[in-house]
């Protein structure tokens, strides 16, 4: 695996002509609102190889401000197409680590699709949509979801998923759920002190909390991943 030190501190203006990303929007019809969700995100290498099969499964709270870079219809999850996306600070993070690790692709899923820029509201958020949808169809973690959480979860042999969604209290129980439907033994993530489900975002306040998330986290990666295949 070839290292390249110098992606770990790389600037948003330097990263850019490296990486394409793209997500999945879509809307859920509820029975007193629409609700604008996205599924999934993709992060790929600008390089000549194609990678068919992503290096690493990320998973963290919902999709935040992430949107189209042209406007898309709101349709139905299984008619919604992948399309290119504006990436967000929070993405930039996982550049950093795919450059130095020469990933070529990851994906990023959600404890929830619902996308709210401010996180105080998207608490609020899905709270409401589970007490007035009564279902947490929400969360690609649902019960009624496992297909869609299977094929979001498809990797290279050996890749691992990543748990990065936070610590915040509010997100116990989405975060519980997600944890029965993980295996384990390929979950990696830097544990917070607020218990076994809370795993430090990528994105703390302040930059030099920033910088010591990607080192850990790289390092985490570097000692418990091994070469992929």
């Amino acid at each position: 695996m070839q290292m390249t030190e110098s992606f770990l501190d790389m600037g948003q203006r330097e990263l850019g002509p490296y990486f394409d990303v793209s997500g999945r929007f879509y809307a859920i019809e509820g029975r007193f609102s629409r609700y604008l969700c996205r599924d999934l995100l993709e992060i790929r290498r600008r390089r000549p190889d194609v990678a068919l099969e992503c290096d690493a499964v990320f998973i963290m709270m919902n999709p935040g401000s992430s949107e189209p870079v042209v406007e898309v219809e709101p349709v139905e999850l299984r008619r919604a197409a992948i399309v290119a996306t504006k990436p967000d600070i929070t993405q930039y993070q996982l550049m950093r680590l795919m450059g130095v690790l020469d990933w070529s692709f990851i994906k990023v899923l959600n404890l929830s699709d619902l996308r709210e820029r401010k996180s105080a509201l998207f608490y609020k958020r899905f709270r409401a949509f589970e007490k007035q949808e009564e279902q947490d169809g929400h969360s690609i973690f649902s019960r009624n979801r496992r297909a869609d959480l299977e094929a979001g979860l498809t990797r290279k042999s050996g890749a691992p998923v990543v748990l990065a969604w936070g610590v915040n209290p509010a997100l116990r129980g989405l975060a519980k759920s997600a944890l029965l439907g993980l295996n384990p033994s390929v979950a990696l993530g830097l544990l917070h002190d607020n218990g076994e489900w809370a795993y430090r975002h990528p994105l703390p306040r302040n930059r030099a909390a920033q910088r010591l998330w990607r080192r850990e986290a790289l390092e985490m990666l570097q000692a418990k991943c091994g070469p992929l295949v």
